[in-house]
């Protein structure tokens, strides 16, 4: 996880009432520590960035997932109405045959 730069402390460059050349030093630091801590927030934005697109990456992967998945029930659904529907048929089927056997033993039988 991107974590933030901490701020430097800026007040150790100030200056102080006669400050000649120590001024110029300060002045070079206070720079430095400027360049120092941009780039630590340039580095800081970047890592967000990714952070953000590795999210999005995440989600969309969980989304197709999502999509496969139902679509992958749906298809198991069809299949077992399908099936559930072959067995009514071979139940009807077999019970109308059964029922037609009988209905003509009796038949042969009377006729």
């Amino acid at each position: 996880m991107a974590t933030a730069p901490s701020v430097p402390n800026f007040a150790q460059f100030n200056f102080a009432l006669g400050d000649t050349d120590a001024a110029i030093t300060k002045q070079n630091g206070q720079n430095a520590a400027l360049v120092s801590y941009g780039n630590s927030l340039r580095s800081f934005g970047e890592a967000i960035e990714q952070e953000q697109a590795d999210t999005l990456s995440a989600a969309e992967q969980l989304r197709q997932q999502s999509a496969t998945a139902r679509d992958d029930a749906v298809l198991a659904r069809n299949a077992a109405q399908a099936a559930a529907a072959d067995a009514e048929a071979i139940v009807y089927g077999d019970a109308l045959g059964d029922l037609q056997a009988i209905l003509d033993e009796i038949n042969g039988a009377t006729a």
